[in-house]
Order: C-alpha cells, then sequence, then structure tokens
C-alpha cells in the first residue's frame, strides 16, 4: 500500500470513499487490518452527537401546585371528647345515663386547594375498611391504568388518573355517588354498598359503624366545616368513622364494657352520668339508641381535627344537596352527572368494607 503524506490542506474525509475501502479489502486478502480501519476512520468528521432525551417526568410536578393547608376556622374546633363532654352538658335529661363514645382514630389527611375532597374522603375511609386486618390499601391487580404507589400524593395521582378515564371528573371533584363508589370497587377492590334514603337507616349505621367499617356522605360544608344548608352550593365529602350517643335503658352490661373502656365519669345538673371511650368501633353494642342522642365521628379533608356531628343536623344536609352554582371560574367545567346534584348526591350514602 502507497505511503500517504499527511497534508493539513488536503480534504481527507472526501479520499475515504467506497472505493478506498474495497481497495483495503482486496489488499488484504478480504479483510481490513484493525490498525489501519482506525487510521482511516481518524480522517472521517466525527458524526454529530445524538440529542439527549427528555427527562422523565417528576411524579410530583402535578402536584405541585396543590397547597395544604388549614381553614383558619379549624382551630377552633375542640379535641373529641371536650366536644363530647359539651354535649353532654347541654343534654340536661342525660342524668343518670352513660354515653358511649366509639370511634377509629385515622391519619388526617387533606385535600389542599385541589377540589378532590370526594377522592381524599375514600383514601380515609380505604384506611379505615383495612385496619381490621392490618393491612395496607394497594390498587387493585391487572388494571393498567393503575400504578404501585408509596406515599399519598403518588396515591391521589393514580386514582386521579383512573376517574379522568372513565370521565367522572376534570380537576379531582366527584358529585356523584355512584362514581365515586366504582372507584372504591376497582381501585381499592373494596365491598361498596350505596343508599339513596339518606341517614334515615339508624340501625344500619351504627351497627355498619360499631363494627369498625367507613360510611361515605356528601353534605354542605359550613366555615368550620360542619354540616350546614346550602341547597348544594357548599358540597363536600366526609367519611364517618365512629359514634358518640347514650341509650333507651341502662341495662347494659356496663361493667363488662368498662373492662376494655376508658371511663370519664361526670357531674351533670347534679346527676351522674359517665362516658365509656372504646379505643375502636368493633364491639358489640346495644341498638336502641335514641336518636336525639346520637352523634357521629366526622372526618374530612379540609381539616385534621375531627367532628362530632348531630346525626340530625347531617341528615338533613345530606338531604338538601339539590343544586350546584360555580363560585369560581376555574369550576365551570367540572364534571357533574346526568340529573346534577340532586340524582348524584342527594341522600346518597356509601357503606364501604373491606371484601
Amino acid at each position: 500500500m502507497t505511503n500517504v503524506k499527511h497534508d493539513a490542506d488536503c480534504d481527507w474525509a472526501s479520499c475515504v470513499t467506497p472505493e478506498t475501502l474495497g481497495y483495503l479489502w482486496n489488499q488484504n486478502g478480504g479483510g481490513i487490518n484493525l490498525s489501519i480501519l482506525k487510521s482511516v476512520m481518524s480522517f472521517l468528521p466525527a458524526f454529530p452527537s445524538a440529542p439527549l432525551p427528555p427527562p422523565l417526568p417528576d411524579i410530583k410536578t402535578a402536584n405541585e401546585q396543590i397547597q395544604i393547608s388549614e381553614n383558619p376556622e379549624s382551630s377552633k374546633i375542640k379535641g373529641v371528647l371536650e366536644q363530647c363532654l359539651r354535649i353532654v352538658e347541654d343534654y340536661g335529661s342525660s342524668n343518670n345515663r352513660n354515653w358511649i363514645l366509639c370511634d377509629v382514630n385515622l391519619h388526617a389527611k387533606l385535600q389542599g386547594n385541589a377540589p378532590r375532597c370526594g377522592l381524599v374522603a375514600l383514601s380515609m375511609a380505604v384506611e379505615m375498611a383495612q385496619r381490621l386486618s392490618k393491612q395496607t390499601a394497594q390498587p387493585s391487580v391487572g388494571s393498567p391504568t393503575l400504578i404501585p404507589y408509596n406515599d399519598f400524593e403518588s396515591e391521589m395521582m393514580a386514582l386521579l388518573k383512573l376517574a379522568k378515564l372513565k370521565k367522572f371528573t376534570s380537576k379531582g371533584e366527584m358529585f356523584s355517588a355512584k362514581n365515586l363508589g366504582v372507584l372504591a370497587k376497582e381501585f381499592y377492590g373494596l365491598d361498596v354498598r350505596i343508599t339513596d334514603c339518606g341517614l334515615d337507616d339508624i340501625s344500619g349505621i351504627f351497627n355498619h359503624l360499631s363494627e369498625g367499617n367507613p360510611i361515605l356522605v356528601p353534605y354542605d360544608a359550613s366555615a368550620n366545616h360542619a354540616p350546614c344548608l346550602e341547597n348544594g352550593n357548599k358540597s363536600h365529602w366526609a367519611v364517618l368513622t365512629g359514634i358518640f350517643c347514650t341509650f333507651e335503658d341502662n341495662d347494659f352490661n356496663w361493667e363488662h364494657l368498662q373492662e376494655k373502656a376508658t371511663v370519664t365519669r361526670l357531674e351533670v345538673n347534679g346527676g351522674k352520668t359517665s362516658i365509656f371511650t372504646l379505643d375502636n368501633a368493633t364491639n358489640k353494642l346495644p341498638e336502641n339508641c335514641i336518636p336525639s342522642t346520637l352523634y357521629l365521628l366526622a372526618r374530612q379533608p379540609k381539616s385534621r381535627h375531627v367532628g362530632v356531628w348531630s346525626w340530625k343536623e347531617l341528615k338533613e344536609s345530606n338531604a338538601n344537596l339539590v343544586e350546584y352554582c360555580p363560585n369560581k371560574e376555574s369550576s365551570k367545567d367540572f364534571v357533574l352527572p346526568e340529573g346534577g346534584l340532586r340524582e348524584g348526591l342527594c341522600k346518597k350514602i356509601l357503606y364501604l368494607k373491606k371484601k
């Protein structure tokens, strides 16, 4: 092979042609020496670098605008026992009657400034439904829309993705109890029973909660998140986790219950009464509670505080969800079910339990 003189002014890249490579191939008996090939390749211009792939999306990107904070009115809400003591004091005929406070303690989960109260309330309900078996809630296996999650925001993103895919929601809002029930079944694998008689079934509510199972209820929320009457224009979701009540008679075996409960003894208006506080709602309790003294313990996604709400007031609030008037520009594209709130939320109750 002829020696080649390296000349800085020579365009060596133009000399490296298919004919040149063919000549080298033939001269080397059907092969090209690696050192020769390297010499030839050194004259070739460098290929442009491939562009870097775009960075993977940060799973938290979609949630950066979600600000987690509580309404200032929330700070005025008293502790559960303090709320119960106030109720006993206000109930004048409670003398010589015993009260039961039964609840399941859950982690507070807040919706922030995103309209996702139904989704967050469902997540809290799942925690309660799983509490008995001490199992962590996971998405149902086999659905291509779901991904495993390790934190609350990842869970909400996956749940919202499914809700949007099914056209249940635009930004997280849930104005249909039926659709929320579908998510509870498909995403969490829960058993769901939806009723349309409101909170009239006291026995059913009492038994479901006393067994440690959650109830999801839509209602109108006031400034401190307690039930109010706004015809559905302040609609919100809460999960019921416990009960506080007294009974028609005192023939219940209170001595036996005392072994499991923390007892707070009181003197009210010259009479004596006691509050039996149970750590969880899995005890067999009498069913003859006095409706006017029935209070429901509720958690909702705008506050870390637990509300002790009158059954009667929550029942009336749940039954007044009949209209929706968007009060913000961002809420005008919310997804409403056929028939509006009257069909989607009014008097609707979701009874959830683990299968």
